[in-house]
């Protein structure tokens, strides 16, 4: 019993912390002086850990924001 108990939770802890495939879904919101709407919708693919892929793809936000006299581009990005 105590063996198959050691089994299983190496195998959880194993399996838990595996690299897989996330989809980082990027929706930048253009506003210019005269008119404003979505403007595009990038899709990334991440394989890593959750965790890891969670802060890459908030990481892919903060870098797509712009901000100028007549012209703001926000992004929000989240793990789909």
């Amino acid at each position: 019993m105590k063996k198959t108990f050691i089994i299983t939770a190496f195998a959880l802890i194993t399996f838990s912390s595996c690299k897989k495939d996330y989809t980082c879904v990027c929706k930048e919101t253009h506003s210019f002086s005269s008119m404003s709407g979505y403007y595009n919708n990038n899709i990334y693919i991440i394989n890593d850990t959750e965790s890891s892929a969670k802060t890459e793809c908030e990481a892919k936000k903060n870098s797509a924001d712009l901000t100028t006299s007549t012209t703001t581009i926000s992004t929000v990005c989240s793990i789909q």
